[in-house]
């Protein structure tokens, strides 16, 4: 007789969803089944059975901080990685101020680079803002100085991608200060 496991999610907070969801994604990133991930494991000392691993991305069981460093070495990710978004989440992380919802100023966060203060944060977007002035004339004077038609549009490309994140940096920047203000 066979016996039927629950997966019934747990109430999870959105770094919990997230992990799971960051979880499964590079586990098929790297095209590895649940056993192949369960033997890596099993191989650096911090077994989770097959079942376990299902659960995890399943939402049905939490993630230790153990778990989550051992998953994060066998799936060749930082736990950052598997923490924190890539891109801009609808809900910032657990506990983090509502505002949080910027995958940079996460990471800056996690990086112990800023608080959640929100003068800690403004200076931040201060300084971003004054780094990629300076990359946007380095990438100005390579779209000038470049011979090969290749070269040009790679540097044209460039050119926008660091003023896009300009443009993004004072937004930012902008939208705290109405916010102190506020």
């Amino acid at each position: 007789m066979s016996e039927s496991v629950s997966m019934k999610p747990l109430a999870l907070g959105p770094t919990g969803r997230h992990a799971a969801a960051a979880i499964a994604a590079a586990r098929d990133k790297r095209g590895l089944t649940y056993k192949a991930l369960s033997d890596l494991l099993s191989d650096r000392g911090w077994p989770i059975p097959i079942l376990g691993l299902r659960r995890i991305e399943a939402g049905a069981r939490r993630v230790s901080v153990d778990d989550l460093v051992a998953l994060s070495a066998a799936l060749s990710v930082t736990p950052l990685q598997l923490l924190l978004p890539s891109e801009d989440p609808v809900d910032p992380p657990t506990g983090l101020n509502p505002d949080m919802t910027d995958s940079r100023e996460l990471y800056a966060w996690a990086r112990s680079e800023i608080s959640q203060s929100p003068r800690s944060r403004e200076a931040y977007w201060l300084q971003r803002s004054i780094e990629l002035q300076d990359e946007l004339s380095e990438a100005v004077r390579m779209e000038k100085a470049a011979t090969y038609r290749d070269a040009r549009l790679w540097a044209e490309r460039n050119r926008e991608r660091v003023q896009a994140q300009i443009d993004h940096a004072e937004a930012r920047l902008q939208t705290l200060l109405q916010q102190e203000d506020g």
